[in-house]
């Protein structure tokens, strides 16, 4: 209330009561506080704040040597600043309306406009963790959620994606890829010429020019991530959609943050415990943000998964999950005669004694394992008789389980009417023997059965061993195949198991380059062809169990050498130089040029471009062949910009008559195609029509004289009509017209 209103109110007020006592003054005080808010209206009791230094911004910048975090499954991660700027501040404007009297005797109306306060925009950015994250799930700003989904980055990414947050602004997550690029904001930022990296393998994100609030002090901002790294030895590291399986985490803390090579990790079992998991559904989600030795954090993944972590015989860590899959019976009984030396239990109560004890043992397997599909032949029983059943068969040997008796095993053999025989002997319950065989002659059918015998000489079930019996291998058919890229060859019949080799420098069994020889249990391989060598036809060998041969081809196309219209220069000046380049082909590249004062670099190289030059004498068009180790060229021209110009040579046309006219869209007036040194000049008759996808019947006329080299689209029909000739439905009995286009040649040349 303004100091006037109050005045004008006790005056009126005064004279009212002197006019009319008590109604007097209640009409002479509104009258009196009218006129004064006239004169003095009403103006808002608030401080103008003052302008804000831009810098005083409160930044909680990372310091120096702060951990980069690490995450396993889904997480949601505090975000650490480690570079800012273009801070601003914009004035926050409110306008206030003056108030007047009552009954029409008030004072007039109006408004007042005054700064409130202030808002603050930053660019800043924010580390995640180690990347590569597999998905962006949300991102808060303090306790309130910004935005969220289901980010991922799409084929196209070099590592980033954008994303708009709600009340903010917009931002870039990087997604801590090695291919990712250094963002340009940031660089913008660095005034200094500091070197602005690209991040690469760290999760962060950028936020360009964002709202922070009234207040200057940068928020906290906090992102929910997923990241699931995926290793081949098995396709289930996710588990219910979020979380991570714990076999997968352990792998990636031995391999990625313990740094133990891959070779001193045993991954079979690995992947078996991973099925096992999966099944269970048993995952962990895990955020690195405290400085801990590796082993805590496996030590806690095995406990959560009842799981140990041992050294095998074969000299790498193995995974085992302690599951009810093994029977107490059939286990060893471990008492003080067993014992090295004297020992003694000490507990301090009930509560510290151990029930459970894990012990490592050496098991020795005898023959080779082998891995194929499950042959169920029966259960397995239980008790004092020992009973087996075959459960994987492949390239001979199979792996056996045994169940019930009394370990140690021996595996024994029968040959037809002849007496069992001992084959070797195992302390495991598992153990791999032969599990089917080829007969290659007659002489060889021999009926043999395969069981266990136990310590207390009680024998299992009775297994037969299959035959297989001897067809004769044929070669499937040669294959054809591009270099770079790999082809299956396969035969048909014959004995497995076969062993395949090829002799060719470029050819091999594997992706790495390395297997010249191979054994499979299927009648088939696949074939890697490296790039390097010429078109050739490659000899590939396969003997069969039964010693049959049989060769077959592999033909191996030449990489295709083609112009690289994209990156090569398609205009040059005088006293000028531009790079060609070429694609595909063999090296090396032999270089040359045609043409009034041009140049190459080089006539002969090995890397896929030249440099071309100019004199002051230059004009017209540069003709560039190019030919490889293998024969195949191409030729393409630069035209020179100074003193030349197009040259007219002449025309060709196509016409057909009694076409079905399927719509009225005419072409424009003229096209132009320019490829090289050619330029073509595409016509329509005005009266004709064009574009009407025309009948099947009228595609297969050609250009009439063919004088001058077809444009790049080909026949008329590929220059004028619809992709495909797809033509709409025209009804029984349409119309029919004559099609008519032409074209104008030219060459670029001198002038």
């Amino acid at each position: 209330m303004t100091t006037l209103a109050l005045i004008g109110a006790a005056v009126g007020g005064g004279i009212g009561w002197f006019v009319g006592g008590w109604m007097g003054i209640m009409y002479g005080m509104s009258i009196g506080f009218g006129l004064g808010m006239a004169i003095d209206p009403v103006k808002p009791d608030v401080k103008t704040p003052g302008k804000p230094q831009v810098s005083k911004f409160d930044i909680p910048t990372a310091a120096e040597g702060v951990l980069v975090f690490d995450a396993l499954g889904t997480v949601k991660v505090t975000g650490n600043i480690f570079q800012y700027g273009n801070n601003r501040s914009v004035e926050i404007v409110e306008t206030q309306e003056a108030q007047g009297g009552k009954g029409g005797f008030g004072g007039g109306g109006g408004s007042t406009s005054y700064v409130k306060g202030y808002n603050y925009y930053l660019t800043w950015a924010m580390g995640i963790c180690r990347g590569p994250i597999d998905e962006l799930l949300s991102v808060y700003k303090g306790e309130t959620c910004v935005w969220n989904g289901n980010l991922t980055l799409s084929e196209e990414s070099l590592g980033d994606e954008d994303i708009d947050l709600c009340g903010m602004g917009s931002a870039k997550i990087y997604f801590g890829t090695s291919t990712q690029e250094p963002n340009s904001t940031l660089g913008s930022l660095l005034s200094d010429g500091s070197p602005n990296p690209a991040y690469k393998n760290l999760c962060y994100v950028v936020f360009n020019d964002c709202l922070i609030g009234d207040y200057n002090r940068a928020p906290a901002m906090r992102f929910v991530i997923r990241k699931c790294p995926t290793y081949p030895w098995s396709d289930k590291e996710t588990i219910e959609q979020y979380y991570y399986n714990p076999a997968h985490a352990i792998y990636y803390i031995l391999t990625e943050l313990a740094g133990i090579d891959g070779d001193y990790v045993n991954e079979h079992s690995f992947s078996v415990a991973a099925d096992t998991l999966f099944d269970e559904n048993r995952g962990v989600m895990i955020l690195f943000d405290k400085q801990e030795d590796a082993l805590r954090y496996v030590e806690t993944i095995l406990q959560h998964v009842d799981g140990i972590l041992f050294w095998g015989v074969d000299g790498r860590l193995h995974l085992k999950l302690v599951r009810d899959d093994v029977s107490t019976d059939d286990m060893l009984t471990v008492d003080e005669d067993m014992m090295a030396g004297d020992f003694t239990f000490d507990r301090r109560s009930w509560l510290d004694t151990q029930n459970e004890v894990k012990v490592q043992y050496p098991l020795m397997l005898f023959g080779e394992e082998a891995c194929g599909e499950s042959v169920d032949t029966g259960s397995a029983g239980a008790g004092e008789t020992p009973s087996f059943v075959l459960v994987t068969c492949e390239a001979h040997y199979g792996k056996y389980t045994v169940s019930g008796g009394y370990p140690p095993y021996t595996v024994q053999i029968k040959e037809g009417s002849e007496d069992w025989k001992d084959s070797f002997e195992t302390n495991g319950n598992t153990f791999a023997a032969l599990c089917y065989e080829t007969v290659c002659s007659s002489e060889d059918e021999v009926n043999r059965l395969i069981r266990v015998r136990d310590s207390h000489d009680s024998y299992s079930n009775e297994l037969s061993i299959p035959k297989t019996q001897k067809e004769t291998m044929v070669w499937g058919g040669d294959e054809s195949v591009s270099q770079g890229s790999s082809v299956v060859a396969t035969v048909l019949s014959g004995a497995k198991p076969y062993k395949w080799t090829v002799s060719d420098s470029y050819c091999w069994f594997d992706e790495q380059y390395s297997v010249k020889e191979i054994t499979t249990a299927f009648p088939q391989a696949t074939i890697y062809v490296d790039t390097g060598g010429c078109g050739r036809v490659v000899t590939v060998t396969v003997e069969d169990a039964c010693g049959q041969i049989v060769t077959g081809s592999v033909i191996v196309s030449d990489v295709a050498l083609e112009w690289d219209y994209y990156d090569s220069c398609e205009t040059i000046g005088r006293n000028d130089n531009c790079l060609v380049f070429v694609t595909g082909g063999t090296p090396p590249f032999i270089w040359s040029v045609e043409g009034t004062g041009f140049s190459l670099d080089n006539s002969k190289t090995t890397e896929r471009f030249n440099t071309l030059k100019t004199d002051d004498s230059a004009c017209g068009a540069a003709t560039i062949k190019v030919i490889d180790s293998c024969g195949s060229e191409v030729t393409e021209s630069v035209r020179c910009t100074e003193g030349s110009g197009w040259i007219y040579h002449g025309w060709d046309h196509a016409e057909t008559g009694d076409c079905l006219k399927c719509g009225d869209t005419d072409h424009p007036v003229s096209r132009e195609i320019i490829q090289g040194n050619e330029r073509w000049v595409l016509q329509s008759r005005a009266d004709h029509y064009h574009d009407q996808c025309s009948q099947a019947a009228c595609t297969d006329n050609d250009w009439q004289y063919k004088n001058w080299p077809l444009p790049p689209c080909g026949t008329p029909w590929e220059c004028w009509d619809r992709p495909n000739h797809i033509c709409p439905d025209c009804g029984f009995d349409p119309p029919h017209y004559n099609f008519y286009d032409r074209y104008n040649y030219y060459t670029w040349g001198c002038t």
